[in-house]
């Protein structure tokens, strides 16, 4: 009986040891893709991609050049991916023939004199028991379910906003590029135009380049980055200056009740705000 024991517990012992195996190469892979990704090395990034991602874009040779047209134009919009870093995988789930590891990743992002935080996830699939293991992007949510239905059965993570972390400013007041002669009521990233709405009291105001430069730092309490995710209805509430997004800057009015009177008298009042938080 003892032995019986002794022989489950080495067994369970073993499966765990080689799951755990599993999930230690699957992060060795994502890293490997991580480093390649930073460093510009779009044919290893390419090589660790999973297949029918690779083939949607058009096959390997296609995607490379994809990438590296995107990376030119980040550069000459002064966006630069600063840092990945990867998180734990998720416990292996198979269906079918192919394994399937969430692997959580946390990027920072410099745009301009700003830096800012997105959460995101890779999805490792393996079909060769893990032999192998590739990775395929989670943002295009309608692509992952239609190219891979057994996504749709694992715990992907809501996608989420990129986060401000800081702002690079000697003078402590919100840094914008200059506006290059324009003035109207937009704030220039790189070289896209977006428009600028502070959020104070639950009521929206239009910013320029020169309104903005009141708003203090630590008045901000969040922003809401609509630069990341254009959205054409924005164009009617504020104009051609949305065409690129919108970004909104929530003011803390609990720690800084005085803003709203310098916002208020600086700024042209839009609408109720649909939040203030």
């Amino acid at each position: 009986m003892k032995f019986r024991f002794i022989t489950l517990a080495l067994l369970t012992f073993s499966t765990f040891a080689s799951a755990q195996d599993q999930i230690n190469k699957i992060k060795n892979a994502a890293e490997k893709y991580k480093d390649a990704f930073l460093s510009g090395d779009v044919s290893t990034t390419v090589s660790l991609m999973y297949y029918k991602y690779i083939g949607v874009h058009g096959g390997r040779d296609s995607l490379i050049r994809s990438i590296e047209n995107d990376n030119k134009k980040n550069k000459a919009q002064n966006f630069k991916l600063k840092e990945i870093t990867i998180g734990i995988p998720s416990q292996i789930v198979k269906y079918g023939d192919t394994s399937y590891s969430v692997v959580p990743e946390k990027v920072l992002i410099q745009l301009e004199q700003a830096t800012y935080s997105v959460e995101s996830t890779l999805l490792a699939i393996s079909w060769d028991n893990g032999n192998k293991w590739e990775f395929a992007p989670t943002g295009d949510r309608k692509w992952l379910f239609s190219a891979i239905p057994a996504a749709s059965k694992l715990e992907l993570p809501e996608l989420k906003q990129p986060q401000l972390v800081s702002i690079s400013a000697s003078d402590g007041s919100l840094p914008l590029t200059p506006s290059h002669g324009e003035t109207t009521q937009m704030q220039y990233i790189g070289r896209r135009a977006i428009a600028l709405v502070v959020v104070t009291r639950h009521k929206e105001f239009m910013a320029d380049t020169n309104s903005m430069k009141l708003i203090k730092q630590d008045w901000i309490k969040s922003m809401d980055l609509g630069a990341f995710q254009p959205n054409p209805n924005d164009t009617v509430k504020y104009g051609r200056n949305a065409v690129n997004g919108v970004n909104r800057y929530i003011i803390n009015d609990k720690k800084h009740p005085e803003a709203y009177l310098q916002i208020s008298k600086a700024m042209p009042y839009i609408g109720p705000a649909k939040h203030n938080d």
